[in-house]
């Protein structure tokens, strides 16, 4: 398991959550990642998560209450 996002392109090794994002050139990926790394980062730019980007990923849908969103 990787402790950061790579810079080298290699491919990431566990579940990070993403929450936002701020756009721009380079837009920069808010989130929330569980290792130690983690916990003193909580954002990285679209250019470099991408690098280390493995193709799976988890999406969710707005909640709905009483058939509204």
């Amino acid at each position: 398991m990787t402790e950061q996002f790579p810079d080298d392109g290699r491919a990431g090794g566990h579940l990070v959550i993403l929450r936002g994002y701020e756009d721009g050139r380079d837009p920069v990926i808010h989130f929330r990642d569980p290792s130690a790394w983690g916990q003193t980062h909580d954002s990285v730019p679209l250019s470099r998560l991408s690098a280390s980007y493995t193709g799976r990923a988890i999406t969710f849908l707005p909640l709905i209450h009483n058939g509204e969103s």
